[in-house]
């Protein structure tokens, strides 16, 4: 490329010019440093095209048009009228007579468009195969496997989705006969590639002399129009139909096989999507479809029916271009003026022969100039701002004819001819006739505004606030767990055989448990399970009394770790239903039961035998269905379970996982006791015992149908789900849950609760919103739940306002001060207009609606009705004279000191600023170390004076008479910011002087100081900084 400038520079110099030192030396050895090399290359190529095409394509433009803020923009409409060329001539495989007015009328081929529509509704050449359950594989496999074979795919539908073109070829080369030996296909520079089964790579179809019946041809969406691919003179093809298809792309499809009329064919695939939205289109237009035609014919029906649907997509499709080509044909005739306005100006400057100059600000003068003024208006037409702001409201419905009248009122100086009032009268009457059948809805610059527009997300500052505060949160949340301890977690093991016991610690009673000795408090403490309401996370964690059938594995939290350190609780995965005795009790009564029958239906029998036998028929019910089990039976052991106790245990993941292999090896303990192993929502995972499967499950919305036995397992199951920190609850379960923690104050319950979601990892920490709020509620006050929990998120929104601002200014930024970054007390006073403590609702509203935390004023009056209710509660009996300031803290969780507090430092700090001092942070005496505050004039302990006080008035005083040079000692005037002799600052760094600009070394400049006359660096030839956004 160099070696070509250089040589197009020689060949552009005429014959006579001789180069001065003869030459450009090659690019290798060519040196940048040497200014002769340069200015000789300068002068070859700096006016040749293609470096300057070059420069602007690779340098300019990325660079400087993807930040650009206004864009110059055209389109094909300009091509087609008579602003550019006086005459113009066009041609299309596809005509139409949406042209521009320019370009005239579109004149078509006799009877082309009837042969079209004859082959395509011809059944000899177009058949249908209607495609039920359909998938781009299956699509695949049933072209490669059809009968008669097929020789291409034309996926007009873009129903081929998931595989790319070389993808789709090798599928179909191994699905494909043998008979064929390749695949064609288009690949991503649109040549045409062949795939054969004997090459592992694809090689270029002109390089292939496969005969065209030995291969197959697969044309994707994007290369169904504009392709042509020879195929054999018998060559059947499938093409598939899209919902969004116009007749335009099936034509174009279908007549890829460019014999269809001389012995090509083509199968048409009909999935169930586009048939529903053809019967639609069909029953809208009253076209009755036969039902009692056979199966074959009314598909064959479809052959008309196609053509017809895709007739109708068509004039939408040519509606919707209507009203843009419309839009491009008004802004096209003002912009036709304002190019001939912009040319005449260049021509009356050349005839004055104006200085280049000048011509630089013929853009810029006073708005009074109208000469000015029209050059800018007549620029701006061709102009089109670059914004990809999303409308945050949903924009306003405007009629087609409102929004052209406003355009054309809008560009009323661009319209002054004749001709371009017929032509504007001619657009208007045209869209008035397209809009009486279909209504557009156009924004204000006649773009058009639908539904896809408005499903657009949103990105609010917000949002990405919040963003960046999970990240946060989520680091913190790592750096907390890498806190807990984790010693002693190995598993202890225990014998099967404790599962045939009932649990000690549990069937003692409490006078047992004032009784207990401390040998028995330790055989306690090693005992594999112990009572729920003993767990402790830690030592400042309450135990609250849960169900006495709920327990907890040793495994799974052991209490010695209390008191050790703070531990992350696991959640419970696995629960151990544990009913001591069962099987062999109800094992007892089958029998019983079943010997009672026999004696009764028996004569004479022997009572050895019928017992013998009703052991045998006990042991094969095992096997049996429960359906052959008689009621009798059923009712025996339900009778006889009913009142045996059931334990709810929490295990841990290897103790479940064990206690699932005990029960596939039918481990001899479940011959006396029966385990079911749940997961946290109660759904069964495993039973040992067969008699779990003759009783049906429990269904939580009928309480009252329950038996006692399934009424305490379903609670306890409600219970452990509160202790997993679960908050959503259907009513039913809610009610379990209340009944299981019936006997727990509400005060414990909500500590216990907060106490767990701390040392566990969950996304949501509110939950005043949920029905989980009942719980810790009392039921005289639920009406006050919706109230409390936006109360609840206004607090925890306010909070992270405030989070978000400290953490910004602790990182070095300085973000904006707001309302909802002050302290909730001094936002309050602000607000007190009288000053007297007390706020009415109608400022507590001001103050709270300037936080703009995103409520409505419906939910804010929630919130402070709900304020005014709790004073009330609390006897306050002033209520005409507004709330107190202490209580709108107080429902916030602020005390009346921390109130107070806030209040103080703020009159400080605007005491400070009143008096221009600086109430930053405090600072140490440089003699005595004694801590002082921020605004104190000296030490409290020593009186030194404060050195940063001290400084600034030494500054000032300095200011007033001058600087002097740290590096030189000359004398500077006091508004010099750099040292007029070796330009130094006054802290000893490099600084610009008056006058002058830098080339900002960070921006990729020499740091080069310009004088402020210059508009380009001297050295480098940057743009200065202040100007690089500047149009001349």
């Amino acid at each position: 490329m160099f070696r070509e400038w250089v040589n197009g520079g020689l060949a552009a110099i005429s014959t006579g010019t001789q180069l001065s030192s003869g030459g450009v030396l090659p690019l290798p050895l060519f040196q940048l440093r040497d200014s002769a090399q340069v200015s000789r290359l300068h002068f070859l190529v700096a006016k040749l095209a293609s470096v300057v095409y070059y420069y602007v394509r690779q340098h300019v433009f990325p660079s400087c048009m993807n930040f650009q803020k206004l864009k110059i923009s055209a389109c094909g409409h300009e091509l087609g009228s008579n602003s550019l060329f006086a005459k113009r001539i066009g041609f299309s495989g596809t005509p139409s007579n949406l042209l521009p007015m320019d370009l005239g009328e579109c004149y078509y081929e006799p009877r082309s468009d009837g042969s079209i529509f004859q082959a395509l509704t011809n059944k000899r050449i177009v058949s249908i195969e209607r495609k039920v359950e359909w998938s781009a594989r299956s699509l695949l496999l049933d072209i490669a496997h059809a009968q008669p074979p097929v020789h291409a795919l034309i996926d007009t539908g873009a129903l081929i989705t998931g595989f790319d073109n070389q993808e789709v070829a090798a599928f179909l080369l191994t699905e494909l006969p043998t008979e064929m030996e390749g695949v064609v296909y288009l690949d991503e520079d649109d040549r045409q590639m062949i795939l054969l089964r004997d090459h592992n790579a694809p090689m270029p179809l002109v390089q292939c002399g496969l005969s065209p019946s030995k291969r197959f041809t697969f044309y994707d969406q994007v290369h169904t129009t504009g392709m042509d691919i020879k195929q054999c003179v018998n060559a059947r093809a499938v093409v598939t139909l899209g919902k969004d298809m116009t007749f335009r792309d099936y034509a174009q499809g279908a007549y890829r096989m460019r014999g269809i009329t001389t012995g090509q064919s083509i199968c048409l695939f009909l999935i169930p999507e586009v048939e529903n939205r053809i019967r639609h289109e069909m029953k809208l237009a009253q076209v009755k479809l036969s039902s009692q035609a056979s199966t074959q014919q009314r598909l064959d029906a479809f052959l008309l029916l196609v053509p017809a649907w895709l007739l109708i997509n068509s004039m939408r499709m040519e509606s919707m271009q209507l009203v843009q080509l419309s839009l491009q044909e008004l802004h096209n005739t003002w912009r036709k003026r304002a190019l001939h306005s912009l040319l005449d100006e260049i021509a009356a400057s050349t005839a004055e022969n104006k200085p280049l100059a000048s011509r630089l600000r013929r853009f810029i003068g006073h708005k009074d100039d109208t000469s000015t003024a029209w050059l800018r208006s007549c620029i701006a037409l061709f102009r089109v701002e670059i914004s990809y702001t999303v409308d945050a409201v949903v924009p306003t419905k405007k009629q087609l004819s409102d929004v052209i009248s406003k355009l054309v009122e809008n560009h009323a100086a661009f319209v002054q001819t004749t001709d371009e009032i017929e032509r504007i009268a001619a657009v208007k009457q045209r869209l008035a006739h397209s809009s009486s059948n279909q209504q557009q809805v156009l924004g204000e610059d006649g773009s058009e505004q639908g539904d896809l527009r408005l499903t657009a997300e949103v990105v609010h500052e917000n949002e990405a606030e919040a963003e960046e505060e999970a990240e946060e949160e989520a680091e913190q949340e790592e750096q907390k767990m890498s806190a807990f301890t984790r010693d002693d977690e190995h598993p202890i093991p225990w014998r099967a055989s404790i599962l045939a016991h009932p649990p000690a610690g549990v069937v003692a009673t409490t006078e047992d448990d004032e009784m207990k000795t401390a040998e028995q408090l330790q055989d306690e403490e090693k005992s594999v399970f112990y009572s729920f309401s003993k767990f402790q996370a830690h030592t400042e964690c309450p135990s609250i009394a849960f169900p006495s059938n709920l327990l907890m594995s040793g495994n799974f939290f052991r209490r010695r770790w209390v008191g050790l350190g703070e531990r992350r609780v696991k959640n419970v995965g696995l629960i151990l239903e544990w009913s001591p005795l069962l099987h062999q009790e109800a094992m007892k009564a089958v029998v019983q039961q079943l010997f009672v029958t026999f004696m009764t239906t028996g004569s004479n029998a022997n009572a050895n035998e019928v017992a013998v036998k009703a052991l045998q028929v006990a042991a094969e019910m095992a096997t049996a269905s429960p359906n052959t089990v008689s009621t009798t039976l059923k009712d025996a052991v339900v009778n006889t379970t009913s009142n045996m106790p059931v334990y709810l245990a929490t295990l841990s993941l290897a103790e479940g996982e064990t206690i699932r292999r005990m029960i596939h090896k039918n481990h001899p303990v479940f011959q006396v006791s029966q385990v079911q192993l749940r997961t946290s929502e109660g759904e069964l995972v495993e039973s040992s015992s067969f008699f779990s499967s003759w009783t049906s499950k429990p269904v939580i919305s009928d309480l009252d149908k329950m038996t006692p036995r399934d009424r305490s397992v379903t609670a306890g199951i409600q219970c452990l789900r509160f202790f997993n920190n679960e908050m959503y609850y259907f009513p039913k379960e809610l009610e379990l849950l209340l009944e299981g923690l019936a006997t727990v104050p509400i005060s414990l319950r909500h500590e216990f609760f907060e106490c767990l979601l701390r040392l566990r990892r969950r996304e949501r920490h509110l939950w005043g919103d949920t029905p989980l709020a009942k719980v810790f509620t009392a039921q005289s006050e639920w009406h006050l739940l919706a109230a409390r929990a936006r109360l609840q998120q206004f607090q925890q929104g306010l909070l992270r306002k405030q989070r978000q601002y400290k953490k910004k200014k602790e990182k070095g930024k300085d973000p904006k001060q707001t309302m909802a970054t002050l302290h909730l007390a001094v936002a309050l006073r602000r607000f007190d207009e009288d000053e007297d403590g007390r706020l009415s609702a109608e400022e507590v509203h001001k103050c709270f609606e300037s936080f703009q935390l995103g409520f409505s004023s419906k939910e804010l009056n929630e919130i402070i009705g709900l304020i005014a209710d709790t004073r009330f509660l609390d006897g306050e009996q002033n209520s005409d004279q507004g709330i107190p300031m202490e209580m709108i803290c107080a429902a916030f969780g602020i005390s009346l000191n921390e109130m107070r507090t806030a209040l103080q430092r703020d009159d400080q700090e605007s005491a400070f600023a009143a008096a221009g001092l600086d109430a930053g942070a405090s600072w140490g005496c440089p003699v005595c170390t004694y801590v002082n505050v921020g605004a104190a004039e000296a030490c409290g302990a020593c009186n030194e004076p404060n050195p940063k006080h001290h400084g600034q008035n030494l500054h000032q005083q300095q200011q007033q008479q001058g600087w002097r040079c740290g590096n030189c000692t000359f004398i500077n005037q006091p508004d010099d910011v750099c040292c007029a002799i070796c330009e130094l600052d006054m802290e000893g760094q490099r600084g610009v002087p008056r006058g002058k600009w830098v080339c900002a070394g960070e921006q990729g400049g020499c740091t080069f100081f310009n004088s402020m006359s210059n508009f380009y660096c001297e050295v480098c030839n940057r743009a200065r900084p202040d100007l690089a956004t500047t149009r001349f």
